[in-house]
């Protein structure tokens, strides 16, 4: 096989070409994996989150896993839960940061188990966020020190401010 025909067999990004990676990368076999690095995570996060235009669950996977990542970095790691005990923090996620995506807590529950970012018991009886899984992607460590509301919080507020600003800009009096 030639360069090019490598280079082409090893492309499998979820729509990424190797010339598109911004930072670094996994190559496992025939599949390459885009790192997903803090400001990639925070960057992402804020568009999905308070951009608007989202209508549903994202259908890209590296979209998807941010959001899910982001769920699980707003539950305890050390933490097993009862299904009464998990379902009100996902529907506090959902109010605080899934708001667009109109998921209930049961849908979003059902994506963590299924991409594997939380585990179940087999009788369905206790959950826990798995730490790393074959099927998630590759997180920078650091992301897992940030402060998902927070961070949201600060992003509204500095919107909320560059939108105050363009309307006095664009609506003060003529000076005449």
């Amino acid at each position: 096989m030639n360069i090019a025909g490598l280079h082409n067999h090893l492309l499998n990004l979820d729509g990424l070409e190797l010339s598109e990676l911004k930072g670094p990368a996994i190559i496992t076999g025939r599949q390459t994996t885009a790192i997903i690095t803090l400001e990639e995570f925070q960057r992402r996060l804020t568009e999905l989150c308070l951009r608007g235009g989202l209508t549903g669950f994202p259908r890209r996977r590296r979209d998807r896993h941010i959001l899910l990542k982001s769920v699980v970095l707003t539950l305890d790691k050390r933490a097993e839960y009862s299904e009464p005990e998990v379902n009100p923090k996902l529907r506090l996620w959902l109010q605080d940061v899934g708001a667009p995506f109109h998921l209930d807590h049961v849908d979003l529950r059902r994506y963590l188990i299924d991409e594997e970012f939380l585990g179940r018991s087999r009788d369905g009886s206790r959950y826990w966020v798995a730490v790393s899984s074959r099927h998630q992607l590759v997180f920078d460590p650091a992301i897992e020190e940030v402060d998902v509301r927070r961070l949201l919080s600060r992003e509204r507020a500095r919107l909320e401010r560059k939108k105050e600003e363009f309307l006095r800009r664009n609506h003060a009096p003529a000076a005449g």
